[in-house]
């Protein structure tokens, strides 16, 4: 349902269905070559009161217990003034969870640290890409040193950070000079080390994810390459078991422009891709935020069913061991 509609004047007269667990107090105001946003919800920019935003948590917690709260957000910091008023309101109440969104590549080292406080764990930018040419290409808005500044300073607020990238924007020239940049400034936070709760050094929590650009319907391109450069999506990996389904979901999608072609071989995109790959997992960087609370969840899944499972054990043995007791006797 279209909730942005001309009826609603503010978002306090929502009432949002926390089925998933996602608050959304905001709307974006500036739109990338390649985001839906403003063809989906409108330019409008509307907020969610703070009192309303904290409230909705306590509610959130109070019904689903949750260990981990996502804002379904993509600028929650455009207004500092109000983003640092929600920071020091949920500093006051002491949530005992964590928290993530996105971020604009625009954040102080004084409000990162502050986020933090508040329980933001996650920190995900959409930096896209650490070359001028291509950031001014896609209108993100946002230059290759506020990139830079704010993995900076959520890394040195110690906020686990998860840098998104797009490879396949450009021609291939610039896509190797951005992608020798991002290979340059992986090495470069390799370097540094934070200290944590416990006095020890460790290295910054950050995580570079590339993604291959994709035209979405809506977005400020979508119309003007969807005639001469979409195509249907086909299966091109097909394994055993899979082939009626593969050959239902082409049919299926077969009217549907979902493919395109990139300024670049697919190929080189995914090498590109691969690379960068490399760079971040050779980096060493720490695991955090999200991550570590999902592995941490799973590990801690486990332990409870070991321990169960030994339970059961022994409780079979032990009746097991009265049946022969009474048979002895």
């Amino acid at each position: 349902k279209h909730i942005f509609s001309e009826k609603i004047v503010s978002l306090d007269q929502l009432f949002p269905n926390f089925t998933h667990e996602f608050l959304k107090p905001f709307k974006d105001l500036a739109s990338s070559q390649f985001c839906a946003e403003w063809k989906l919800f409108g330019k409008r920019f509307r907020v969610r009161s703070v009192e309303k935003v904290v409230k909705d948590i306590k509610t959130i917690i109070r019904d689903h217990h949750p260990g981990y709260i996502i804002f379904g957000e993509s600028l929650i910091n455009d207004d500092f003034e109000y983003f640092e008023r929600l920071c020091d309101a949920m500093i006051k109440e002491d949530f005992d969870i964590k928290f993530g969104t996105h971020f604009r590549a625009n954040i102080t080292l004084e409000l990162a640290e502050k986020a933090k406080k508040a329980g933001f764990n996650d920190a995900w930018i959409g930096v896209e890409a650490l070359s001028d040419a291509d950031l001014k290409e896609m209108n993100k808005g946002t230059t290759i040193n506020q990139n830079i500044s704010t993995i900076t300073n959520f890394a040195k607020a110690g906020v686990n950070v998860i840098a998104m990238l797009v490879v396949g924007f450009s021609d291939i020239d610039e896509e190797e000079k951005n992608c020798s940049n991002i290979e340059g400034t992986i090495n470069y936070y390799s370097k540094f080390k934070i200290t944590n709760n416990e006095g020890n050094e460790i290295p910054l929590s950050i995580q570079w994810r590339p993604a291959p650009m994709f035209l979405v319907p809506g977005s400020l391109d979508y119309q003007e390459k969807r005639e001469t450069t979409t195509r249907p999506w086909i299966s091109t990996v097909i394994s055993e078991g899979n082939e009626l389904y593969l050959q239902e979901l082409s049919i299926e999608l077969s009217n549907i422009p979902y493919e395109f072609d990139r300024p670049i071989p697919d190929e080189r995109v995914g090498e590109l891709m691969k690379r960068i790959q490399k760079a971040d997992r050779e980096a060493g960087f720490a695991i955090g935020g999200i991550a570590q609370h999902v592995i941490n969840y799973m590990m801690k899944n486990r332990r409870n069913k070991r321990i169960l499972r030994k339970r059961e054990r022994i409780g079979v043995i032990a009746q097991r061991f009265e049946a022969k007791k009474s048979i002895i006797s």
